[in-house]
């Protein structure tokens, strides 16, 4: 299955998008977490990153990154300094269980998707985006 092609739909309305992909600066391991009680705990995984690519799931709680004892400040540093393609390793435990893992970060993409009017749209365009504005 297809994608939408947005910017052919929009163009009936003389609006532009960006739909292109920009790389985001530092590593990305796709894991949200959060102090809870003095641990590191994770609250979310995209899907196909990194992180839910190595195992990890919500609700494990990160106890150390790379040997140091997890913190929020220790995690945002790290995926901050390290490189796409460097590994890091992430002791992790669950339900009882401990268990560390080799992750390899990579690079974050995402797309804007920001419109902009078009420079010269024909009166046609413009009379079609007038009436999508109408309140």
């Amino acid at each position: 299955m297809k994608g939408i092609d947005y910017p052919r739909y929009l163009a009936y309305a003389g609006l532009e998008v960006d739909v292109a992909y920009k790389e985001l600066p530092g590593a990305f391991l796709g894991a949200t977490t959060q102090e809870r009680g003095g641990d590191l705990v994770i609250t979310g995984v995209e899907w196909d990153s990194p992180a839910w690519r190595a195992g990890l799931s919500a609700q494990d709680a990160i106890i150390a990154i790379d040997g140091v004892k997890a913190t929020s400040q220790l995690f945002a540093e790290t995926l901050k300094s390290k490189k796409p393609g460097e590994k890091v390793k992430i002791l992790v435990s669950r339900r009882d269980s401990t268990r560390e893992l080799e992750v390899v970060l990579e690079t974050k993409k995402e797309r804007s998707f920001k419109m902009t009017p078009m420079a010269n749209p024909s009166p046609l365009q413009a009379a079609i985006l007038s009436d999508w504005l109408k309140e």
